[in-house]
């Protein structure tokens, strides 16, 4: 068997290649066990992030330091912050009694760890699929 190492470039990255990982496991009744995942939101974040540092996906983390940058494309590609956000139902939010609408304004608040936090989640998703 040759070895072939994998492609890490964007454009891969984008497609949405996959590897050939079995299914999930059916649980009764048909459904599929878990979250579906959502590639193309995963895509969409790698893809921004992509601008800033396109090394990201070998461990870089200098996208951290453009994150106002990237929150601001976020925002203005309409990528919804995740739902538990806009309801303050996150840890960090809960504590203060206040809910994030926006990418900027989670940062603006003072979230910057939960912003890093849950774009680093979907860096990794993406990973996770190629």
């Amino acid at each position: 068997m040759e070895y072939r190492p994998l492609d890490y470039s964007p454009e891969v990255i984008s497609a949405g290649h996959t590897n050939s990982s079995p299914s999930p496991t059916r649980k009764r009744f048909g459904s599929l066990s878990g979250r579906k995942a959502d590639r193309q939101r995963n895509r969409d974040i790698a893809n921004i992030v992509n601008v800033y540092d396109d090394r990201w996906w070998f461990g870089s983390k200098l996208w951290k330091s453009e994150l106002g940058r990237i929150c601001t494309d976020l925002d203005r590609a309409q990528i919804a912050v995740p739902p538990s956000w806009t309801e303050g139902r996150t840890q960090q939010l809960l504590q203060f009694g206040v809910d994030a609408r926006s990418w900027c304004e989670a940062l603006d608040l003072g979230f910057r760890q939960l912003v890093i936090d849950q774009i680093r989640y979907h860096l990794q998703r993406c990973l996770r699929k190629l």
